[in-house]
């Protein structure tokens, strides 16, 4: 969806979230990363996208470390909180952390993140 589409919806709204796997397509529209956080699967990708100033959503093993400007979602850590509630994840969000969140669901068991070696930085 052309980012001036995606603009136009996001204006209409009180608040959105929105995440985006094409930040890699060689057409990829950089402005939409200001309206959606750039989904990563990998702490390789995070750093990588981060580096360029994007914030990221990255999907994480149970044993993953937070990178360093990483928070955990906020639905996994306060009980009954809803996105719509947090908005953490808003693209626009002046905050500019970025979320990890502990892969779950019925297919976490083939998920594989840890690409890469990361270290905890104190």
């Amino acid at each position: 969806m052309p980012y001036s589409v995606q603009k136009e919806l996001v204006d209409l709204c009180l608040s959105h979230t929105g995440y985006t796997h094409q930040a890699n397509h060689k057409n990829f529209d950089s402005r939409i990363a200001a309206l959606c956080m750039i989904s990563v699967d990998t702490p390789k990708q995070a750093i990588k996208y981060q580096d360029q100033g994007f914030r990221t959503f990255r999907v994480a093993l149970q044993e993953d470390d937070l990178l360093a400007n990483e928070l955990q979602c906020l639905n996994t850590t306060q009980e009954q909180l809803q996105c719509i509630d947090c908005g953490l994840c808003d693209g626009s969000n002046k905050d500019n952390s970025s979320i990890a969140i502990a892969v779950h669901g019925s297919r976490k068991n083939s998920f594989k993140s840890s690409l890469i070696p990361t270290l905890q930085v104190a």
